[in-house]
């Protein structure tokens, strides 16, 4: 009998096939998906009912007064993790997210191997924002709520680097996980330190560490 633990995963969305192509994609991450909701007004009762560990939250729910719901989640006496999936360009979901406890905020459009590392860096605890969140939408947001660094000029390998930093990895453990020298990864460091504005690699990995919000 298997005794590993396995977290839980509710979703709420009216997109039924959408949710069930999340239901399948997120069976190679191991989380299982406990229900799907199609109704907002029920939520908030199916999350006190279920307790999930982590709830997706369609932007386009039906019954769903949009950023409010992620108010009144972190209202009730629960620990489960909320989960932004936006259909909206609209900055007022960026901005509650960042303001919320919530865990990751989901941009519509997302490939299947982005949702999946979204997916992973939540359960390893990590706040995540996924790239193509429009950067026009982040300059809208009060700069205060948000991350001071532009991470669009990033490389897909700089971005792994990235991800790999706020996880307190070393030079010597990403080098070793990414089949790369220690060399490579300093000269990706820098560049990463270039492109997002941070004077030193030494301050890159303490801001990465603290922020704790990965960038796929």
């Amino acid at each position: 009998m298997d005794h590993l633990y396995t977290p839980s995963l509710m979703i709420a969305s009216n997109n039924l096939l959408m949710a069930e192509l999340m239901q399948k994609m997120s069976n190679d991450v191991m989380i299982k998906i406990t229900s799907i909701i199609t109704d907002g007004s029920k939520l908030l009762e199916k999350i006190a009912e279920n307790s999930p560990n982590y709830v997706l939250i369609d932007s386009e729910l039906n019954d769903c007064k949009g950023v409010e719901i992620f108010k009144k989640i972190e209202q009730i006496p629960t620990t489960t993790r909320v989960i932004i999936y936006s259909f909206s360009q609209e900055a007022n979901y960026l901005k509650c997210y960042l303001s919320s406890k919530a865990i990751a905020y989901i941009q519509n459009g997302c490939s299947l191997s982005e949702f999946q590392t979204c997916l992973g860096n939540v359960l390893n605890g990590k706040r995540v924002i996924l790239s193509n969140v429009d950067s026009n939408m982040k300059e809208r947001v009060n700069h205060r709520e948000v991350p001071q660094y532009d991470f669009s000029l990033l490389t897909e390998r700089e971005k792994a680097i990235w991800n790999l930093i706020i996880q307190e990895m070393t030079e010597r453990e990403i080098a070793n996980k990414l089949i790369i020298s220690i060399n490579t990864v300093r000269t990706h460091k820098s560049n990463i330190s270039k492109k997002i504005g941070i004077k030193s690699k030494k301050r890159l990995t303490r801001i990465a560490a603290s922020s704790a919000i990965a960038y796929i």
